[in-house]
């Protein structure tokens, strides 16, 4: 017997629950002004995670789950071989996932980044040496 099965007025109850669980509210898309207010409020690594995604079109998790060594400043370019999902590192989500992507106009934003990384001698209390780890 499911737990909805009983009393009328418990089975409605349980079914309205069961409805608003799938309820999917409208996607929001922010207008070119409001995208930039926003980054103008984040931070690194915050900011160049986002910064990646929007210029790039990589997941969230294709781009946390960036490594130092997928980076290649002198070509401008980030190889997503992996990805960083509910703190855990994984293959990409499909084949097609595994990619090369141009950083264009981020790559001096990535050369800072990674610069001073390096003058804080590595990864900090980082474990796995990803962009997007929590653990920084």
């Amino acid at each position: 017997m499911h737990s909805c099965e009983g009393l009328s007025s418990s089975r409605a109850r349980c079914r309205q629950r069961l409805l608003r669980k799938w309820e999917v509210r409208q996607k929001r898309i922010l207008s070119p002004e409001q995208t930039m207010r926003v980054l103008a409020r984040l931070r690194d690594p915050v900011l160049l995670i986002s910064q990646t995604c929007l210029e790039t079109g990589a997941r969230i998790s294709e781009v946390s789950g960036l490594r130092i060594q997928h980076v290649d400043l002198k070509l401008g370019c980030v190889r997503i071989e992996q990805r960083h999902w509910r703190g855990d590192i994984d293959e990409p989500k499909t084949a097609r996932s595994r990619r090369t992507l141009a950083l264009g106009t981020l790559r001096g934003h990535y050369r800072r980044w990674i610069g001073g990384l390096k003058d804080r001698s590595g990864m900090g209390n980082c474990r796995c040496g990803t962009l997007g780890c929590a653990k920084r």
